[in-house]
């Protein structure tokens, strides 16, 4: 299944005394990915993002652990997936026409490849536009004005 959306803080506080207090920041530890298939009939399709990192540990950090999620579709060509927080460019994105995967995508190299931050406290979305009849991969990072492109060699 996808992450929920997490909203976490995590410290460790000496609680040996009569009366503590601590200051709590929730941060947005969680991304959501939209990804959209233009020019294709995505009802045709299933897809399936994949990775190394599963959720969190008890103390926050990410988890490795087998991801794997099928979203499904939710308008014209769109999908969403919620992804915890990583540490790697594990992430991938296939395409199965029900027989057979078709093309995989290294979401987690493109993603990298475009700048993004995994550390940082509240986690950015992001917008994934594949477009197979130029064979493009673009991402839109929410709040940045700016994208990055890749062309995909076959």
């Amino acid at each position: 299944c996808e992450c929920p959306s997490v909203y976490m803080h995590s410290a460790i506080v000496d609680a040996s005394f009569e009366e503590l207090h601590h200051s709590v920041q929730m941060h947005k530890n969680h991304c959501v990915m939209n990804i959209v298939m233009e020019n294709e009939s995505s009802a045709e399709y299933d897809l399936c993002v994949r990775g190394n990192i599963c959720g969190y540990g008890r103390d926050g950090s990410p988890a490795e652990g087998e991801f794997r999620f099928v979203p499904q579709v939710y308008g014209n060509g769109q999908y969403k997936v919620v992804l915890p927080r990583q540490k790697d460019t594990s992430l991938m994105l296939e395409i199965d026409d029900g027989t057979e995967v078709l093309k995989k995508f290294a979401l987690g190299e493109f993603i990298a490849a475009g700048g993004y931050d995994w550390t940082t406290p509240d986690l950015e979305d992001i917008t994934v536009y594949i477009d197979w009849t130029v064979t493009s991969i673009s991402l839109t990072i929410r709040g940045w004005n700016w994208e990055y492109e890749h062309e995909i060699v076959i």
